[in-house]
């Protein structure tokens, strides 16, 4: 069975969609770096980060409860990523195209601000 699914990933190309796609996710996802509450945009292939903080230096805690919120913000805009009280995790599968990668970085900017204004 692992066989089957290297010769799927190689047949489909998805390494090279993964580099790509997932770097445009990221430049998207990059447009949020002039917003107050985002330290850090990173990532590599369909793995990224959007960091949160309070401010310069400064990180939410649980206390803060911003995981939740962001976790409902992204759910009721149709994606479902990882949200925890340091940002939001996003991992989408391989096969991700360049409109869905849109709609996930327009669902978390979208989300950003209407957490954090």
């Amino acid at each position: 069975m692992g066989l089957k699914n290297v010769g799927i990933i190689e047949n489909e190309n998805l390494e090279q969609n993964a580099g790509e796609i997932g770097a445009y996710l990221i430049e998207r996802l990059g447009e949020l770096m002039g917003h107050q509450n985002v330290g850090d945009v990173r990532g590599k292939g369909m793995m990224m980060i959007v960091e949160v903080v309070k401010n310069t230096g400064s990180r939410f805690t649980a206390a803060d409860g911003v995981g939740a919120k962001l976790t409902k913000a992204t759910r009721d805009r149709g994606v479902i990523v990882r949200a925890g009280d340091n940002g939001v995790s996003i991992a989408p599968p391989l096969i991700l195209t360049k409109d869905e990668a849109d709609k996930v970085a327009s669902a978390v900017q979208d989300s950003i601000v209407e957490v954090f204004g």
